[in-house]
């Protein structure tokens, strides 16, 4: 019995360790893929005065055209908002919002990015 439980216990840390494997792997190239597109904190006349900045969306790579799903967090809570955005041709910045608020501090993570075909 107890060489059935340590069996399963190192399968179960294996598959555990490739788990962790896989979506570090995934996690590198999706950065590496889509590394052109960046949240980046801009100043705000709007933001200041809440003490905080402007965040958005940036596309460094003009002439590409994408989709990005955005999360946000608000005082380090996942809120329900998921939000789609596209860059066209055009743009290369999309404000999301400031980062302090009269209620808290809020932040977005990037969820996905797909490209769009032209």
């Amino acid at each position: 019995m107890i060489r059935i439980r340590l069996s399963y216990l190192s399968s179960l840390l294996a598959l555990l360790w490739l788990s962790q494997s896989i979506l570090s792997w995934a996690e590198s190239n999706l950065t590496d893929e889509f590394s052109y597109i960046q949240l980046v904190e801009t100043e705000d006349s709007d933001c200041a005065l809440k003490d905080g900045n402007m965040m958005s969306l940036s596309n460094s790579q003009q002439g590409v055209s994408v989709e990005v799903w955005v999360d946000r967090w608000f005082m380090d809570v996942q809120t329900a908002d998921h939000t789609k955005h596209i860059f066209n041709h055009n743009n290369t910045l999309i404000p999301l919002g400031c980062t302090n608020t009269v209620s808290g501090k809020q932040h977005w993570t990037i969820h996905s990015v797909k490209k769009l075909a032209h």
